[in-house]
């Protein structure tokens, strides 16, 4: 998990965690609660999302995307998306999709983009949480 706070990855911005931090979202265990992952306030404007920029371990082509919202049952996104930064520009990974049947759950995306990533932008569409984010690579 290139994403876990164990191997160096940190949460570089936030828009808002106003329940808990960002970077519990990054932890290398599994949650034990709502209040271990990063949850939002609502919002209900149109077109808002939420964001959290995450610094991976290791530039490195990402394979896999999980997203954990085992203790988000009523409050997980309605949509997420997920993009990379290569260095020089930013480049869709997972497009806005539709995850809120996921609630309770955990959603995991299969990536066919083989070139490196040093970020990875999660966004959160309007807002909700998340218990867990991983960004799985082969190294």
């Amino acid at each position: 998990d290139n994403a876990s706070l164990a191997f160096g990855a940190r949460v570089i911005s936030a828009t808002d965690e106003h329940y808990s931090p960002a970077s519990t979202m990054l932890s290398p265990t599994g949650p034990i609660n709502m209040f271990d992952g990063m949850e939002s306030a609502r919002s209900r404007e149109p077109g808002h999302f939420e964001e959290v920029v995450v610094q991976l371990a290791r530039s490195a082509p990402i394979h896999r995307i999980g997203m954990d919202f085992t203790f988000f049952v009523n409050n997980n996104p309605n949509e997420v998306s997920v993009d990379a930064f290569d260095g020089k520009e930013w480049r869709t990974l997972v497009p806005k999709t539709w995850v809120k049947p996921f609630r309770g759950s955990t959603k995991v995306f299969t990536v066919s983009d083989t070139e490196r990533v040093e970020k990875v932008r999660l966004r959160a569409y309007p807002c909700g949480g998340m218990n867990r984010f991983r960004a799985w690579s082969k190294l």
